[in-house]
């Protein structure tokens, strides 16, 4: 997968293709850009506030094979 983000300057813009590319078909798609870093911020404070009484703290968490069941 090869991204690239930039800012168009004229009605008219090109961009290089990687070497890796050439005689491949290639699948291209334009997205305005709504993530900057101001924007990617606020995401996530959304997403910890909605996950805000979710969380469990697995830190001291044990896992041993011996112990699981494969009863139905």
């Amino acid at each position: 997968m090869y991204k690239e983000i930039f800012t168009p300057t004229a009605e008219n813009h090109t961009f290089e293709i990687p070497e890796e590319f050439y005689g491949k078909e290639i699948y291209i798609e334009i997205i305005k850009s709504s993530t900057g870093p101001n924007n990617k911020n606020e995401k996530l404070k959304k997403l910890e506030a909605s996950l805000k009484g979710y969380r469990v703290d697995l830190s001291n968490y044990k896992f041993t094979r011996d112990n699981i069941s494969f009863d139905d």
